[in-house]
């Protein structure tokens, strides 16, 4: 189980391990862990809403579902008999998503009995640590880890990598707006506490791409919240 506050990169953390197992250029320590394995991602919102549609029951339903919806060409039979072979990397993503907390702990009950029925599976759960409940998890066999706040250095890395994608024929521009948020980094206490979050620390770069970083926290979040009304997943929504 990963557990992290809003923004932390769970979800992030759960593509980047799919994005290692079907790429050649992913994450060579995760392929070599996980030769052959098939990545299975179930988005439990996505889970939640089409069965509440009567669209699926259960999580396999749920695959099979998209397998003829997305394209994805999945059966209940193939799934049945890939994760019996135990070569499948399942990936339950966004328990907390599940706003209710009757039907929260219903599906975790369901994903104990998963593991159950395919103990051979690997299987990551995320969720957000604020009304988690663990007990079931944990006395099923999960272990449990936390995503921590991106460190000074990781910051700066971070914010290096970013730019330099995001102003790639500008190297003089990256370079300066790096300079510019690192300074900020170290200048206010605000932006320090909240630059540890990988997604408001993406927004601070898109925000100071275009100008000085706010000292003060409520400036800081109002830009935030344009950025996040105006420009976040915009094409998706």
């Amino acid at each position: 189980v990963i557990l992290g506050d809003p923004g932390a990169g769970k979800s992030t953390l759960s593509r980047y391990l799919i994005l290692s197992l079907i790429d050649r250029e992913g994450d060579k320590r995760i392929r070599d862990r996980f030769a052959g394995y098939a990545p299975i991602l179930i988005e439990l919102r996505t889970f939640a809403i089409l069965r509440a549609e009567g669209k699926c029951e259960t999580f396999l339903e749920y695959l099979e579902f998209l397998g003829k919806t997305e394209g994805w060409y999945l059966t209940q039979a193939g799934l049945h008999a890939r994760l019996n072979d135990g070569r499948a990397l399942v990936l339950f993503d966004g328990l907390d998503e599940i706003f209710d907390p009757a039907d929260r702990e219903r599906v975790t009950n369901w994903i104990v009995g998963f593991a159950a029925t395919y103990p051979k599976v690997r299987i990551v759960v995320t969720t957000r640590i604020i009304g988690y409940q663990r007990r079931a998890l944990t006395n099923a066999g999960f272990a449990h880890y936390t995503l921590q706040d991106l460190d000074e250095s990781q910051v700066t890395a971070f914010v290096t990598q970013w730019y330099e994608l995001a102003l790639a024929n500008r190297p003089e521009d990256a370079a300066a707006r790096t300079k510019r948020i690192v300074e900020s980094f170290s200048q206010s206490a605000s932006i320090r506490q909240l630059a540890g979050n990988p997604m408001l620390l993406t927004i601070m770069a898109i925000i100071g791409k275009h100008q000085e970083l706010p000292r003060e926290r409520w400036k800081l979040y109002e830009h935030a919240t344009s950025v996040l009304i105006e420009h976040w997943d915009v094409k998706r929504h």
